[in-house]
């Protein structure tokens, strides 16, 4: 993507006289928001694509001597998902959705990933509807299930383990303390929208109607924020 792909908007905005009139003339915020078309917004967009370049070198670093498939790196499937990691990139301000971008990137060209490019984009998928609080919550229920999990790997490689492992929604809240239990029962409702975790429609509910369990894919995206070097999808 070219510095002047960025530029696009902000230049059909300038030969739009009639539309920035109309910008200008909205109180108080009209100026400001003039100038972020114009030109501000592709310049912070170009600056957020320069920082996933840059974590993108990094992480690539820490892969040591791995040598990427050259084939999966010129691939259509591989392309896409640079693609989708610019995309993400230049919409989001938060600098460490950036750097798990440029981490599950670098990590698609790893052997064991670079074949399963559906998981790959997945993830960035994940990763981008996730707000702040969200992640906060996500870390406190990888800690709560760490805790008690002793096996390297949560869920093993058959089906009747990839069911699910039930939250404690009273150990998740106690850990998340700064929040009401009620609204960490709503965060994590939230999140079913990710995939993350699944309503578990058997069993004790208890007053709040919280019941919740995490599925693989949890799993899998938590290692990998967690920095894992090396860990293929199977591995998780």
């Amino acid at each position: 993507m070219s510095r002047g792909d960025l530029q696009v908007l902000g230049e059909r905005y300038s030969d739009l006289p009639i539309v920035r009139a109309l910008v200008q003339l909205i109180p108080y915020a009209g100026g400001s928001i003039d100038t972020l078309i114009a030109g501000r917004a592709s310049t912070i967009r170009l600056q957020r694509i320069e920082h996933l370049f840059e974590e993108l070198r990094k992480e690539m670093e820490r892969l040591g001597e791995e040598r990427p498939d050259q084939g999966y790196m010129q691939s259509e499937e591989f392309d896409h998902l640079v693609m989708l990691a610019i995309e993400k990139a230049a919409r989001t301000r938060q600098e460490e959705k950036i750097r798990y971008y440029a981490r599950v990137l670098s990590r698609s060209l790893q052997s064991g990933w670079s074949d399963q490019p559906d998981v790959v984009e997945e993830l960035l998928n994940t990763i981008a509807e996730l707000s702040p609080t969200e992640f906060t919550v996500m870390q406190a229920m990888w800690d709560e299930v760490q805790s008690h999990v002793r096996h390297e790997v949560i869920f093993q490689a058959d089906a009747a383990a990839k069911t699910g492992l039930r939250l404690d929604i009273d150990a998740l809240a106690a850990r998340l303390s700064q929040f009401k239990k009620a609204m960490v029962i709503g965060y994590v409702a939230r999140l079913q929208r990710t995939g993350i975790v699944v309503a578990d429609t058997q069993g004790y509910f208890d007053s709040m109607g919280g019941n919740f369990s995490i599925t693989p894919l949890f799993e899998q995206l938590m290692r990998l924020l967690a920095d894992r070097v090396g860990e293929s999808p199977e591995g998780m």
